[in-house]
């Protein structure tokens, strides 16, 4: 596929550079990847992050168990433009639906927009928190923030607009790990 040719070989250049044991390299696609999850997995991420285009379940199917899978409510639909309502009902069902598999990680299925209501983010967290209380000790669930750069190299940009928005990018990871190197 194009993607065995065009796209794999250099994601894993940029993996097997940067990952080691304090960085861990998260797959990101929002796009519906359905018809190429397994060229997806060839990959060998540690963590896969799927948008919203696709059913979580077949991602948690097509990548091996020890392979964390994040995923996927809605970020603008749900989380930025629904109601807290329709926030807690999306992710209470897919909780109810994925956390049978042990490697399903809850988390939108991309970036939140800016605009996004605290009312709706609170939902989500609180649906969480209920749905984990139900089934788990006390301790036994640990939350985590995971800070990322999403760049579309293959959107409608030129090619120099692409080239500005990965330094741009960068420059401000880079310069945002050493303001806090603790994190």
């Amino acid at each position: 596929t194009l993607m065995r040719e065009f796209s794999n070989p250099y994601v894993q250049k940029v993996r097997e550079a940067v990952e080691d044991d304090h960085f861990l390299f998260v797959y990101h696609n929002c796009g519906n990847i359905t018809s190429i999850l397994n060229t997806v997995n060839e990959l060998d991420a540690c963590v896969y992050s799927v948008g919203n285009a696709i059913d979580m379940e077949d991602a948690l199917q097509a990548f091996p168990e020890d392979r964390m899978v994040l995923g996927n409510i809605d970020p603008a639909g749900t989380i930025c433009n629904g109601t807290p309502e329709a926030v807690k009902a999306e992710t209470k069902a897919l909780m109810e639906r994925c956390s049978k598999y042990p490697n399903f990680v809850l988390s939108s299925g991309c970036d939140i927009p800016p605009q996004t209501p605290i009312e709706n983010l609170q939902a989500f967290f609180d649906t969480a928190a209920e749905f984990y209380g139900k089934y788990c000790k006390k301790g036994d669930v640990f939350a985590f923030c995971i800070g990322h750069t999403h760049i579309d190299v293959a959107w409608e940009w030129t090619l120099a607009q692409t080239r500005e928005k990965i330094l741009r990018s960068f420059s401000t990871v880079l310069a945002l790990m050493k303001k806090y190197p603790e994190y």
